[in-house]
């Protein structure tokens, strides 16, 4: 069962850059600030980067395991 991280605190995935090997994700956090993340970088409160696909990412922190869409 998916459910979305901005559901609850609106931490938004705003979009995606690069090519697939080096990709990069923009997130507009709960605070309103907006942070570039890659693959195994950590993020907000204790989330860290599992994969970055064109249209979503997958986080954890700790045993939580959640995806983020870009909205719309």
């Amino acid at each position: 069962s998916e459910m979305c991280i901005r559901d609850r605190n609106r931490t938004n995935l705003i979009g995606v850059l690069g090519k697939r090997t080096g990709r990069i994700a923009l997130i507009r956090l709960s605070s309103g600030n907006t942070v570039k993340v890659k693959v195994g970088q950590q993020f907000g409160d204790g989330w860290k980067v599992i994969s970055i696909d064109l249209d979503k990412i997958h986080v954890t922190n700790g045993a939580r395991q959640e995806t983020l869409r870009i909205p719309g």
